[in-house]
């Protein structure tokens, strides 16, 4: 997957309320681990992160099944360097995008049923 940015990074967009209440009804047993990495000077190895940090986050959650809009995870980011569902990597194109703070994800590499967890790993900067 090569670099994804989101476009409305700088503007302000709020979680609306019926998708709360849909991912509510299909998602459950929701855990997040996070890292961040703030790197002396902004560089990383050849990597010059200017303003920002480098970071990820690993989400396990169960879905007790697929909801009717597409499912996305509430995140806030300049870009994406990585974003894997259970071990698969994730393909720019199968990523219906990263916008206004949303990272999608396709439901045809997500486990349905609610003995199942899903491990989403999201890298960014």
């Amino acid at each position: 997957m090569s670099i994804i940015s989101d476009a409305d990074y700088e503007s302000n967009v709020y979680v609306q309320r019926v998708d709360a209440e849909i991912r509510a009804d299909c998602v459950a047993s929701v855990s997040y681990k996070t890292v961040l990495c703030l790197p002396k000077g902004n560089k990383l190895n050849l990597i010059d992160l200017g303003e920002n940090y480098l970071g990820r986050v690993i989400v396990n959650l169960s879905l007790k099944k697929v909801p009717a809009k597409p499912l996305f995870l509430d995140f806030r980011a300049v870009s994406i360097a990585s974003l894997k569902i259970n071990g698969a990597a994730v393909q720019e194109g199968e990523v219906s995008s990263f916008r206004q703070h949303k990272v999608f994800l396709p439901t045809q590499l997500l486990q349905v049923g609610e003995d199942k967890t899903n491990v989403v790993r999201v890298v960014y900067i």
